[in-house]
């Protein structure tokens, strides 16, 4: 049966022992393709079909404004923009933006001095740039003189090849993410934090407690029919320098 229970890791193992082999697996949930089936499209198409290439020594780079970064990155990258992004650059072909790599401070360690994350790279659809990912994060690296940047590709659609062209190390495996399948609808994780199940099901909750349920929110979750699933995760990558 599809909804038969399976490890936390099933997406995350597969996709590692596709690797191993060579394979580049890709896995779509039915709810991202049904709320991002154009960009889906466009990935799958950018792997099966030649590319107009670009060089990226005949581009030049300037640093754009978040909002110029977050359009280019919501129309091209297949997760869209992030919030996190502060450091923001474009890579111009005769005066057209055909690429943007994006970085901000450390997330959970804003107060690291010289620690940096890379959030997003991402080019124009039917575009190649030979050398481009390279040539932005020189840029970065000569204006702010990091001394670690960290990056996380995601398994559900990336190899994170590009991580080693630009002198990172694989870092390992981290958990893999998790969100409820309720009605045909995903209800991400955020959305299911315990002080706001216990305000929307209180019932629920006290159920919870009562019959000492480990964890709340599976608890709550279940017994409102939800299903969780678990996505194929993130590799993590670290640059020092």
């Amino acid at each position: 049966s599809v909804y038969t229970d399976k490890p936390y890791t099933y997406h995350r193992d597969k996709f590692l022992k596709a690797k191993e082999k060579g394979v580049h697996l890709i896995t779509v949930f039915d709810v991202d393709w049904y709320n991002n089936q154009d960009k889906i499209k466009a990935y799958l198409k950018s792997m099966l079909t030649p590319s107009k290439a670009l060089y990226g020594r005949n581009c030049t780079i300037t640093k754009i404004d978040k909002d110029v970064a977050d359009e280019f990155t919501d129309k091209y990258h297949i997760q869209g923009a992030t919030k996190f992004n502060s450091i923001n650059y474009g890579l111009f072909y005769q005066s057209e933006l055909v690429s943007v790599m994006s970085f901000g401070k450390l997330r959970m360690e804003k107060n690291k001095q010289d620690y940096y994350e890379l959030h997003r790279y991402c080019v124009k659809s039917g575009i190649t740039i030979l050398g481009g990912a390279n040539k932005l994060l020189k840029h970065f690296e000569k204006e702010y003189n990091p001394k670690y940047i960290r990056s996380y590709s995601d398994n559900d659609y990336f190899l994170g090849g590009i991580y080693t062209k630009l002198g990172f190390i694989n870092k390992g495996q981290c958990k893999p993410r998790y969100y409820w399948f309720l009605q045909d609808t995903e209800i991400k994780r955020e959305q299911c934090k315990l002080a706001r199940l216990k305000r929307k099901y209180p019932t629920l909750y006290d159920e919870a407690v009562t019959s000492g349920a480990k964890n709340k929110e599976d608890y709550i979750m279940v017994q409102l029919g939800a299903k969780k699933v678990y996505r194929s995760g993130n590799t993590k990558w670290e640059k020092f320098r």
